[in-house]
């Protein structure tokens, strides 16, 4: 029962006790003292519980001792509308029943008119149930104690150990790997495709089979030129086209998209539709500059067109923060202003070792300048792709398009 009605019901009860007092004290046989005694004693009755109604009801001689000696506990001190508070000390409906007993041995004329007070009561009396079971709970139950149940612990039996530690242990065990996208085909990238297909499986056919390797079908070609290729590392399907859906995987579409002339001429970028993340390959390197692979047909403007692309496609969340997820081929996760940084620092090297060749400066001249020397603090650490190296990648480039 709510609040409010165990409130209104106790002032229902108060009004009718009210009023029983206003009856005593009106009548004639008790006087008005006698009647305020009586109705201090059924006070008192309230106060003190059901042995001393019995009390008052066995006898009246000794009921009107109880009156005298309750005559200092006035009503004032009892809250009847304080049920919460009062439930361990009194019951509510039953002190009511006694109220009504101690007025009809005291004069036969109050009951009669204590029973227009009863028909007040009638609905104190249901609401007095629903609330004493509801104050059962609230006042004479205790607080559960706490229990660690991490573990095998007595008392926990809504679970166990055995049912809930391999959920928090682990995670679930991993579906097999259905195919594979080499985004470039460089060593580094395609060195895995024979284990990881053979530890897939995928059905394109009746049986299954070990999991697909998809490229542009460009990406092969160089690589088979300087060393042989096992057949099972081969991808057994390519494309041609600028992209190439997949369709759905995992309740996603996936995209390839093929990058021209910027790492390689084979380069490919995995959009996933609903996850929004770009799988970049070496387009994007947060360990260093972007190798340029001149022999294998890639080109410092085909990086600095990819990178626009990307920009492009990546959705930020606020001030360029957030949003898409971007996989470079190396290094740690970015997002667009991380790109658009990146992005930056490429169209400057570009454009610096430009304008040296306008200038009719060799090569040897070129890395002497140390053009890069504003960015070899964040990219020129690397040991493998040295920014001498990223700078003769793009004169090459440069002098191959002129």
């Amino acid at each position: 029962m709510k609040r409010r009605d165990r409130r209104r019901n106790a002032q229902q009860f108060g009004r009718a006790l009210d009023q029983s007092r206003h009856v005593a004290g009106r009548n004639a046989a008790f006087g008005i003292q006698f009647g305020e005694q009586f109705a201090d004693a059924a006070v008192g009755i309230t106060e003190h519980g059901s042995a001393q109604r019995e009390r008052l009801d066995h006898s009246p001689a000794e009921g009107l001792g109880l009156v005298r000696q309750l005559q200092d506990e006035r009503a004032d001190r009892v809250d009847l509308g304080d049920v919460r508070a009062r439930r361990r000390d009194h019951d509510l409906c039953g002190d009511t029943a006694g109220l009504r007993k101690l007025f009809e041995f005291g004069d036969v004329g109050l009951a009669p008119r204590f029973a227009r007070a009863e028909q007040q009561q009638a609905g104190v009396e249901s609401a007095c149930t629903q609330a004493r079971q509801q104050l059962d709970r609230v006042v004479t139950s205790s607080r559960m104690p706490q229990k660690s149940c991490v573990g095998v612990v007595a008392g926990c039996s809504w679970w166990n150990s055995s049912t809930f530690l391999p959920t928090t242990a682990a995670p679930a065990a991993p579906k097999p790997i259905v195919g594979i996208v080499n985004t470039s085909f460089d060593a580094d990238h395609m060195g895995g495709n024979a284990a990881f297909a053979a530890a897939g499986r995928s059905h394109i056919g009746i049986a299954p089979q070990d999991a697909w390797i998809i490229a542009h079908e460009k990406a092969p070609s160089h690589q088979l030129k300087t060393s042989p290729i096992a057949p099972n590392a081969m991808p057994n399907e390519t494309y041609e086209a600028g992209s190439f859906k997949l369709n759905f995987f995992n309740g996603e579409g996936v995209v390839l998209w093929h990058m021209p002339a910027a790492h390689t001429d084979g380069d490919t970028i995995v959009q996933f539709r609903e996850s929004e993340v770009l799988a970049v390959g070496d387009i994007i390197n947060m360990n260093g500059y972007p190798v340029i692979d001149i022999d294998k047909g890639g080109t410092i403007q085909g990086v600095v067109s990819a990178l626009n692309w990307i920009l492009e496609m990546a959705v930020v969340e606020h001030m360029m923060e957030g949003g898409t997820i971007i996989v470079p081929g190396h290094g740690r996760l970015i997002d667009s202003a991380d790109a658009a940084y990146y992005r930056d620092m490429v169209t400057i090297m570009r454009d610096r070792v430009r304008a040296a060749v306008k200038k009719g400066m060799t090569l040897p001249q070129i890395k002497a300048a140390k053009l890069t020397r504003d960015y070899d603090g964040r990219f020129g650490r690397s040991t493998s792709y040295t920014p001498d190296m990223f700078i003769e990648a793009i004169f090459r480039s440069l002098d191959a398009k002129s």
